[in-house]
């Protein structure tokens, strides 16, 4: 149940085009889980749910607050380096996949 909840986490991230962070919410009905909200702004205090999740998955408040500023870092440059060239690109997606190489 956890992989599904994580895969169906990615692929409602992806197909909405997100960057960055953002919070799936789901439902659990009748033995299939159902996404209920993607929220691209959640809270992020210490004590908020989203670092809380990533704290129960083995990463630590400051190593996500580093993972999300180096992920940000690594789409602005691939933003600007798109840009000069006139090309578009991929970015990250919560699943660790890309369609850039760097």
């Amino acid at each position: 149940l956890v992989e599904h909840a994580q895969a169906l986490a990615c692929a409602a991230f992806d197909a909405l085009d997100c960057e960055g962070l953002a919070r799936v919410d789901m439902f659990l009905a009748g033995g299939d889980l159902v996404v209920n909200e993607l929220n691209t702004m959640p809270g992020f205090t210490a004590i908020s749910m989203f670092p809380r999740m990533w704290q129960e998955s083995g990463m630590d408040y400051p190593t996500l607050v580093d993972y999300l500023l180096q992920d940000a870092l690594r789409r602005s440059v691939l933003l600007n380096y798109n840009a000069a060239l006139g090309t578009q690109f991929a970015c990250l997606s919560c699943c660790g996949t890309s369609d850039v190489g760097y």
